[in-house]
């Protein structure tokens, strides 16, 4: 198959004077855009509790906080009316997963914490069809020393059931956890190894890992579901300029991979690139 080439036009919204940087999630039903903004200029070394909402029928830009506060939200899916986070944790928190009404900014969290184990800092989720959680956890936050203890784990992603809200390990990586995606169908998960981008100290590593992984997520034999459990994992693509800093898939099924300055758009089935959004 090959993607149907469509004239992209691109307009500038809001011309800014920080990075654009994290959790970009689109609040459907109020046709609004949440992102975070994460590093330098502002918060205390990139740490700050409060987000950026813009209205994209009015293109008004504007500075929100939860309550309680919620820091350094890192990845956001919008599901069911509410928004869906994971962070690095602040101030008197270890990471954690909660939502967020949009309506009223309410926070709520669902889990902080791996059978009394803290996580280290969230990176990014996706959610399956049937409201499950996938979650990378990364080093990015003990390499900030965000949080009050040594380095408890690998880079780890985590399966979090919906209805019983029971956690578990799906798999470790060598060198960082960013990005995670599933296919519109559930069958196929990828996630992005970010260790080129080294931390304690922080600086880049061209030899590091920068690699697309994908896996198959079987089915039951007996219930028909989908298993807690990834097989068959092969290497789909490499980032060419940095890493896949951010993984998401379309409906049709192609896996858009952001990458340095570049949005890389791949095959799904060879992982072949296919177009580049510059």
């Amino acid at each position: 198959m090959s993607p149907t080439r469509r004239s992209l036009q691109f307009k500038q919204l809001q011309k800014l004077n920080f990075q654009v940087h994290e959790a970009p999630c689109y609040i459907k039903d109020q046709e609004k855009l949440l992102f975070v903004e994460w590093g330098p200029p502002t918060g205390v070394n990139g740490s700050h509790d409060w987000h950026y909402i813009l209205d994209l029928k009015s293109n008004n830009l504007t500075k929100v906080q939860t309550t309680p506060p919620t820091w350094n939200i890192h990845g956001c899916v919008y599901r069911d009316g509410k928004l869906h986070v994971v962070t690095d944790g602040g101030p008197d928190e270890t990471a954690y997963l909660a939502t967020i009404d949009p309506k009223t900014w309410e926070r709520t969290t669902i889990l902080n914490n791996y059978y009394e184990r803290p996580f280290m800092s969230f990176n990014d989720l996706e959610i399956d069809n049937e409201g499950n959680y996938y979650m990378t956890d990364s080093l990015s936050g003990w390499g900030r020393d965000l949080n009050p203890y040594g380095q408890p784990t690998k880079p780890t992603l985590y399966f979090v059931n919906a209805t019983t809200m029971r956690a578990k390990e799906l798999w470790y990586l060598e060198g960082n956890t960013n990005g995670v995606s599933l296919s519109p169908d559930g069958s196929t998960l990828y996630m992005a190894d970010t260790g080129a981008s080294e931390v304690k100290p922080s600086r880049r590593n061209e030899q590091g890992e920068r690699d697309l992984w994908a896996f198959d997520i079987p089915t039951s034999s007996k219930t028909g579901q989908r298993l807690p459990v990834l097989t068959n994992r092969r290497l789909l693509a490499r980032s060419i300029q940095y890493f896949y800093d951010g993984v998401r898939v379309s409906r049709n099924g192609w896996i858009f991979g952001a990458g340095g300055e570049v949005v890389d758009v791949l095959d799904p089935e060879s992982g072949e690139k296919r177009s580049q959004i510059n």
